[in-house]
């Protein structure tokens, strides 16, 4: 084979690899200053901006606001020096629509070793994203009520308790003869009570205070935002409001009333050596105290 078949040979495999490159991949470059200077036909398929609107503009375009300037700040660090970074970008279309990209960034340096252009490689996996949000609502959300479950909880405890300022207080609830309610109404009527009572719960707090539910018919107060006794006190009976007023369930009018336990973690708890013990065991003390509820007559 002569240098020109060669040559020839090379420029059609090139060819194939900028359709297959099109069709499957996100590609753009862009200079030392985030200006993209080059757009695939998939990334403004994707991103629904033109060709004519990408080249030019800042990278930024299409920045969807979801990570944090360190996010990025880390990026640029990583490419600055040369070093190639991946990882997955939340990204927002001309339209306000939001895209998920798994994202490769290479730096290319020039002779002083300062970087003067990059290429970004992009597959989309938005749907993937979708999936797992789908499996992470399954696992970390009560599929009746919508609140967060146990799983959902422990991952607080490991991950957001320890940053925790202010002591926590832990209402433990319990419905009373919820069992009877079941029994006389069927389970499908008890099913739509848990839906309601969770509805008026959510209704009484506000974030960063938040309610999980336990199990069954138990349900789990977290009040993060204060300790002071007044304010427990204030919750606690709109909490018991709650279920002064009756359910109303195909015409028939059902009140239900509930044992509440109450513990608060100690003043210094933030600086215990094992948070989580300490978290873990505050809960412990408001469902020994709902029990106690229970035993004294409700």
């Amino acid at each position: 084979m002569d240098d020109k078949q060669t040559y020839e040979e090379l420029k059609k495999r090139l060819k194939e690899i900028d359709i297959i490159l099109n069709a499957s991949t996100i590609l753009a470059y862009t200079n030392s200053k985030g200006e993209i200077t080059y757009a695939n036909d998939r990334f403004c398929e994707i991103s629904q901006y033109s060709r004519e609107e990408l080249i030019g503009s800042n990278q930024s375009i299409v920045n969807s606001g979801y990570h944090s300037r360190n996010f990025f700040k880390e990026m640029w660090r990583t490419i600055g020096t040369g070093y190639i970074w991946k990882g997955q970008i939340r990204n927002r279309a001309k339209d306000g629509t939001y895209y998920w990209v798994d994202t490769t960034i290479v730096p290319f340096m020039n002779k002083k070793g300062k970087p003067e252009k990059y290429a970004a490689i992009r597959y989309d996996i938005t749907k993937l994203k979708e999936y797992e949000a789908i499996i992470k609502e399954r696992a970390y959300y009560d599929f009746l009520t919508g609140l967060p479950n146990r799983n959902w909880l422990n991952d607080w405890i490991e991950y957001e308790a320890p940053y925790q300022t202010n002591q926590v207080a832990i209402f433990f609830l319990d419905l009373n003869r919820f069992k009877s309610v079941n029994d006389y109404y069927g389970h499908s009527y008890g099913d739509l009570i848990l839906k309601e009572i969770a509805e008026r719960l959510n209704s009484v707090i506000k974030e960063p205070d938040f309610i999980v539910r336990q199990g069954g018919d138990e349900f789990v107060v977290f009040i993060t935002s204060t300790s002071c006794e007044s304010s427990i006190l204030y919750m606690l009976n709109k909490i018991k409001q709650q279920f002064e007023k009756p359910i109303w369930i195909d015409g028939y009018s059902i009140i239900l009333s509930t044992s509440i336990g109450v513990s608060m973690t100690p003043i210094d708890w933030m600086y215990a050596d094992d948070i989580t013990l300490v978290l873990e065991e505050t809960i412990k003390r408001a469902d020994r105290a709902m029990y106690q509820a229970k035993k004294n007559k409700r």
